[in-house]
């Protein structure tokens, strides 16, 4: 921090109270100014506090009432979604939080004490809306390990906060049971097999007349077992013609048209 007065000099001392440290103070004869770096404790009481600058040579002391302040510690309470699969281009991400500050930078790192960008894992954009709400434009190359990283959030004074974040193998198909279905079916229960489903795996079907069956609460009707195996109740219109293949896609894409036939069986 740079603290701008009058008779300032290199007998100065800075206090700024409980909960922040003074590593270095330089006076500037150019400017006249102190530069100070300061440690700020995570106990650290939030408000505005004095800066009190005593003159060791002169045992005189100056007071800037309020000029200093401690804020709020910048937290990310969560992702939507809160994992995309790799090979996913210009996806967005939802983050709440709070202490968001206009100017906020955003990026993923493989741990949580990490300021290094993970190798494609791209921020396009980052939109700022407040102090608790920003939108993140990402992409995820194929290149990219299947696991968890972090994403780092940094508002323009520094102060950061991470919060886990999962990059996803695609959901693959190897079977489906029953493969065949008749027009009219009604809450039928088919099972997947097949590898990388996760509990955020969702199921589509291309064409029309054939939908995922929903209860009374408008939930769909999916159960996933394992990373192989899921299962899910169908809908089938009649005069549905025969011919559609199954397609499973992950929560973040919006609708079917994003779904990736992975080996799809015919139903």
């Amino acid at each position: 921090m740079t603290i701008i007065g009058a008779n300032l000099s290199t007998s100065c001392v800075v206090d700024i109270g409980d909960g922040i440290n003074i590593s270095s103070t330089v006076y500037e004869s150019g400017t006249g100014y102190l530069k100070v770096l300061v440690d700020v404790d995570d106990n650290a009481s939030v408000g505005l506090r004095n800066v009190v600058i005593t003159d060791q040579g002169t045992s005189k002391t100056g007071v800037g009432v309020g000029v200093f302040e401690i804020e709020n510690k910048l937290a990310i309470t969560d992702i939507t979604p809160r994992g995309l699969s790799y090979g996913l281009s210009n996806r967005i991400l939802t983050v709440s939080g709070s202490n968001f500050k206009s100017g906020i930078t955003g990026r993923f790192v493989e741990t949580a004490v990490s300021s290094i960008s993970v190798s494609g894992i791209t921020v396009n954009s980052l939109t700022y809306y407040s102090s608790t709400n920003l939108e993140i434009d990402v992409s995820i190359s194929q290149g990219v390990a299947a696991g968890v990283y972090y994403l780092r959030l940094e508002n323009p004074d520094g102060s950061y906060n991470t919060k886990i974040f999962n990059v996803l193998t695609p959901p693959a198909v190897i079977s489906v049971s029953p493969d065949k279905v008749t027009s009219g079916s009604v809450g039928l229960w088919i099972t997947i097999q097949g590898s990388g489903f996760t509990s955020e795996t969702r199921v589509s079907f291309s064409g029309t007349g054939v939908s995922v069956s929903k209860d009374s609460n408008g939930n769909e009707l999916i159960i996933s077992s394992s990373t192989t195996q899921m299962r899910v109740a169908i809908d089938v219109a009649e005069g549905t013609l025969p011919g559609y293949i199954c397609l499973l896609y992950t929560s973040d894409a919006a609708d079917e048209l994003d779904g990736v036939d992975l080996g799809g069986r015919r139903i």
